[in-house]
């Protein structure tokens, strides 16, 4: 009787998973996380980008209010009718959102809003530019090659216009013209 049930279910035989379909297991999944983490990492670093970037947009549209009605930008941000979240620092030409990113006012040199990720997500977040008298707006990665931050500019619809060897502590860059 013993050999008939085996032979009516020969599955029972070997229960278990060989070393092979372990293996095969963990290469799929090694492969699906390969692939995932490069996308993840990219929507992380946009998303913080992009709060980087409405807070540039608001202080510059901030400055415009300002020169309407005294006919020049300020250097300060205590001139500027803008009121900032409890996370958000504010002193003189810099304004700082914790652990994220800060801004600062230009508005003598270069005349321009710019916008610097925090120390800790340096690595993937670009730097953002915009221009107090036009509308034009930049996006700026930092590094000896392009990689993500480069993606980041990419993928927010840049338009790479310039990059320069970068003489100073920031080393080289490429400039993405953004939309």
């Amino acid at each position: 009787m013993n050999k008939i049930y085996q032979k009516i279910f020969p599955v029972y035989k070997n229960a278990g998973f060989t070393l092979i379909e372990l293996l095969v297991v963990v290469l799929i999944i090694g492969i699906l996380a390969a692939v995932a983490l490069p996308q993840y990492q990219l929507a992380v670093a946009k998303a913080r980008y992009t709060q980087m970037m409405l807070l540039g947009d608001a202080l510059r549209q901030a400055q415009a209010v300002y020169y309407m009605a005294n006919g020049s930008y300020t250097t300060k941000f205590e001139d500027l009718d803008i009121s900032f979240p409890g996370n958000v620092t504010a002193e003189g030409n810099h304004v700082a959102v914790a652990n994220k990113f800060s801004c600062h006012i230009d508005a003598s040199t270069y005349m321009e809003v710019y916008c610097s990720p925090a120390a800790s997500i340096n690595k993937t977040v670009p730097r953002y530019f915009r221009s107090l008298n036009s509308s034009n707006r930049y996006c700026r990665a930092y590094g000896a090659t392009e990689g993500i931050r480069d993606k980041v500019c990419q993928a927010l619809g840049g338009v790479k216009v310039s990059s320069a060897p970068g003489n100073d502590s920031t080393g080289p860059y490429r400039s993405y013209k953004l939309p």
